[in-house]
């Protein structure tokens, strides 16, 4: 990844993420059913709506049948973590996402140090969200990560962690 933006939790990676692409009222974004409610949480905080896909019970992950299904027009993004730190199925979602022409927003805090083939966790969606509060694989005690490739993405979300100001 080309920017790694720090903010001071991992539900606040998501909600910034998910402001700088545009995701608002109206907005749907698919979840796991079967996740940390910081997804949900920071899905409502945007004012989008979370709709729940049902997970697969090889990979605990989420159903990439079951999100196709769930897809409607209103459907902008599918917001996405590694359960137990298995990134296993990813491959199949990342697929879902480009068939509907929508972003992955991977939450990596579970998987950080995990791999699937060659790729790392953090490497999968357009924008990787990271946690480091105390119960995590990595901590700080608090704070968060953002990392991307898009430079247009990664300069809304700087600019949202200092209150709309530009670096």
């Amino acid at each position: 990844r080309t920017h790694a933006i720090g903010v001071n939790s991992g539900s606040l990676a998501i909600e910034i993420s998910l402001r700088a692409l545009g995701i608002g009222p109206g907005d749907e974004v698919l979840v796991s059913a079967f996740a940390y409610s910081a997804n949900v949480n920071s899905v409502l905080h945007v004012g989008a709506t979370p709709v729940f896909v049902d997970v697969s019970s090889r990979t605990m992950n989420m159903d990439p049948v079951a999100a196709e299904g769930k897809a409607t027009p209103k459907t902008r993004a599918m917001l996405v973590a590694e359960t137990f730190g298995n990134p296993a199925g990813f491959p199949d979602l990342i697929a879902l996402c480009s068939r509907l022409e929508i972003p992955m927003i991977e939450n990596g805090t579970e998987g950080l140090g995990s791999t699937f083939g060659a790729d790392n966790v953090g490497r999968f969606g357009r924008i990787a969200c990271f946690g480091f509060f105390a119960s995590r694989p990595i901590t700080t005690g608090e704070g968060g990560m953002i990392v991307t490739h898009d430079d247009h993405v990664a300069a809304a979300c700087r600019a949202m962690r200092h209150q709309g100001r530009v670096d």
